[in-house]
């Protein structure tokens, strides 16, 4: 008697699990976390900016009023203008760390000139530093900050730039008198920071500055013009805008 009772009793509370079960309150999914944001990859991108700075035309000659190794203007002629172009790279993200190398290249219209000293005073004679084009190789490394989405980075590397350096007499009222015109490829280095943020998916934009160092080279030296030889180099500050193309490894 008492096993019939038993059983009645363990079939009534199966049964009534289900019931009991439907009645207790159920919790919903929890939500999909989105992935973190990686500057994992390889992108592609287009620059444009300013830069000024300053380029010294070294006379290779003593003459009456110039000694060798002195600048032919008195002092540095200041250059300014702007540039445009591309540039590629590929980087790796590393917990909150982010290292990689990067290569660029712009079409650029920097251009200065001064009076050269002449005859002990200043005249009509003037010297003329234009810059083409520049490119730079560099290494990158940065830390990212909220949540991925901004990257503080520092750069630096080699830099290249095509000059064209001119001497010429600009006589009042008269067509300038050119006495000489040689372009030619500087080389040297450059260093700087930016501040990259990811706008929408593989889309990021960034702004940096560079300074850049070009050494000298000797210019008009074997010509067959009036121009006086002499060495030429470059200093400048570079300010500029970037939009990048990420590709997802």
């Amino acid at each position: 008697m008492k096993n019939i009772v038993f059983a009645g009793l363990a079939i009534a509370a199966v049964a009534a699990t289900p019931v009991f079960a439907a009645d207790m309150p159920v919790k919903a999914p929890p939500r999909p976390v989105a992935a973190a944001y990686s500057w994992t990859g390889c992108y592609v991108g287009s620059t444009v900016g300013g830069k000024f700075g300053e380029s010294k035309h070294i006379a290779e000659e003593r003459t009456q009023f110039v000694s060798t190794g002195s600048d032919i203007t008195g002092k540095p002629i200041h250059i300014v203008g702007y540039l445009s172009g591309g540039e590629v790279g590929c980087q790796y993200q590393a917990g909150n760390f982010v290292f990689g190398v990067e290569a660029d290249g712009a079409w650029s219209r920097v251009k200065g000139d001064a009076v050269e000293l002449n005859n002990g005073i200043t005249g009509n004679i003037f010297a003329k530093t234009e810059e083409k084009w520049i490119a730079t190789a560099r290494a990158r490394a940065g830390v990212t900050f909220s949540e991925n989405k901004g990257l503080l980075y520092v750069t630096g590397g080699g830099a290249w730039a095509g000059v064209k350096v001119s001497e010429f007499n600009a006589n009042v009222g008269l067509p300038a008198i050119v006495y000489g015109t040689e372009s030619r490829t500087l080389s040297g280095w450059t260093a700087g920071a930016g501040l990259e943020w990811v706008l929408l998916g593989p889309l990021t934009a960034k702004v940096e500055y560079l300074y850049m160092q070009l050494n000298k080279k000797r210019f008009f030296e074997d010509c067959g013009c009036l121009a006086s030889e002499r060495d030429v180099d470059a200093r400048q500050h570079i300010m500029r805008l970037g939009l990048n193309y990420r590709f997802t490894p």
